[in-house]
């Protein structure tokens, strides 16, 4: 039975782990997040249209369209598929990532340090219960890295067509995977110095794939140049904004940072002040998105482990980082806002290199009197992030459905609702455009709404100002808060004629 079980593949059993854990998440979250209800809006315009007017209505419809693939092959509802393909995709990151560092150091014990590593770090971990693209890309991602670290160290071509045709299957979720394909190849030129035939020939193998999909499109109609178009829209108002605020010394965000008359004497060095602040900016969220566990591991392998990040094979894998960091960096000068979700890629890229130094340190610890200690703290940041990933410290969501199940019961079918919950949007089935709802209210928004509609408003330190405004002015008949008045989450609301 021993022997039986050394011949499981500990990445088997990661897989069947991180299933269970994402059941898990599903069961304690019951209530999805805001982004869910636009994939659930695309996956509906795919059953009722069609895939071109899915990618139409989104330009990355990709994991939409297979909710609505995956509700037509099996009849379950959309949120339920979109789980389930996030499932999957999941159980694929948790593979691949355990993977990569078995190309650099195959031990038994490699494998096991990186299954808890994946299995317990809460960046990751703690987004289960999303419905977001970001999974899918991650997944394609890391299997793209583990094909290229093997085309180094073996240079078959199959590696090389593999990694190319992995990346654009990650670039139909999100579209920055593309930025991987021309730049990840370099890593090539790090793992040995002057190996420029293995670069050259898988971009040329880039080049002749690139020319095939196009063809495909062109075959199949998809008007490439409108996605792409469509995308850069998103983008083009911010990167308007910024070269805007950053060039003009004598900006409104010059005067609002310098003042009136020091933005006279500094505003031409506003561009080295955003620069400034926004590196801060992402510095604070990339090592927010490691943890305090992962950062402290990182840095002991930087001191002591040195031979550890100098190996060629853990060099390309770095080199993710590099292309990583480069798009965030771009992405946080145009928007000027990032969160911990965008920097997945990056923090997956770093942890996945740590368990050759946790490896050593183990080495080392054995050698240690007081290893018990040592292994103690091991123990207790295990716990830690296990803890801070899968066990839920916030407060219950219940009220949401309370007021869903409120306004079944209170309203008529004709009543005016407005919300600033996207999930009461939905589920009341009252609002048409429901994947729209910002949680955010603009100024005037209930004073510019009908008299005797119904307000559901979830409480936010953005809305209160307006709610107390309303309710000082007469303008707001209370009816109900949810858990309870005296800490409510959910307040509901009739709009009165005053």
């Amino acid at each position: 039975m021993t022997t039986k079980w050394r011949n499981i593949d500990i990445r088997a059993l990661a897989m069947l782990a991180s299933c269970v854990l994402s059941a898990w998440h599903i069961f304690i979250n019951p209530i999805p997040n805001a982004d869910a209800f636009s994939y659930l809006r695309t996956a509906t315009v795919y059953l009722d249209s069609g895939i071109a007017a899915a990618f139409s209505w989104y330009p990355s419809a990709t994991y939409p369209v297979l909710m609505g693939v995956l509700n037509q092959a099996t009849g379950i509802n959309l949120l339920t598929a979109g789980q389930l393909i996030n499932t999957l995709f999941y159980a694929v990151v948790v593979y691949a990532f355990i993977s990569i560092p078995l190309e650099f150091r195959n031990s038994s014990r490699i494998a096991l340090i990186a299954a808890v590593f994946i299995l317990v770090f809460p960046t990751l971990n703690e987004y289960r219960y999303y419905l977001i693209r970001d999974i899918g890309f991650l997944a394609f991602m890391l299997l793209a890295a583990l094909q290229l670290i093997r085309y180094a160290k073996r240079e078959n071509n199959a590696h090389a067509i593999a990694f190319i045709f992995l990346v654009l299957a990650a670039a139909l979720f999100r579209s920055e995977a593309l930025v991987y394909l021309p730049l990840a190849p370099v890593a090539l030129l790090a793992h040995s110095r002057g190996n420029w035939g293995s670069f050259l020939k898988i971009e040329g193998f880039l080049l002749a794939v690139s020319a095939c999909v196009l063809a495909l499109f062109f075959l199949l109609n998809v008007d490439v140049v409108n996605i792409l178009q469509r995308v850069l829209t998103v983008y083009w108002p911010f990167l308007r904004d910024a070269l805007s605020a950053m060039s003009d010394a004598d900006s409104t965000l010059s005067v609002a940072i310098f003042g009136d008359y020091a933005s006279n004497f500094s505003g031409q060095y506003i561009w080295l002040f955003m620069l400034t602040g926004l590196s801060a900016v992402l510095l604070a969220q990339l090592l927010n998105g490691l943890g305090i566990p992962v950062l402290l591991l990182f840095l002991y392998g930087v001191v002591k482990h040195k031979a550890v990040f100098s190996d060629k094979n853990v060099r390309v894998m770095l080199f993710f980082n590099v292309v990583a960091f480069m798009i965030l960096l771009v992405f946080l000068a145009l928007t000027r806002f990032i969160s911990t979700r965008y920097t997945m890629m990056f923090s997956l890229s770093v942890l996945a290199v740590l368990p050759l130094v946790l490896d050593n340190l183990l080495t080392r610890i054995e050698q240690l009197q007081r290893r018990k200690l040592a292994q103690a703290v091991l123990v207790f940041l295990v716990l830690f992030s296990a803890i801070d990933a899968h066990v839920s410290f916030g407060g219950s969501r219940n009220s949401l459905q309370n007021a869903v199940d409120w306004l079944a019961n209170n309203t008529l079918e004709g009543d005016a609702l407005f919300t600033n919950s996207r999930y009461i949007a939905y589920y009341s089935g009252k609002v048409e455009n429901y994947d729209e709802i910002s949680r955010y209210m603009e100024d005037g928004a209930i004073q510019n709404s009908q008299y005797g509609t119904i307000m559901v408003l979830m409480m936010s330190s953005s809305n209160d100002a307006q709610i107390a405004r309303s309710l000082e002015f007469q303008q707001l008949e209370p009816l109900a808060a949810f858990p309870n008045e005296q800490e409510p989450e959910v307040l509901i609301y009739r709009r009165l004629g005053n």
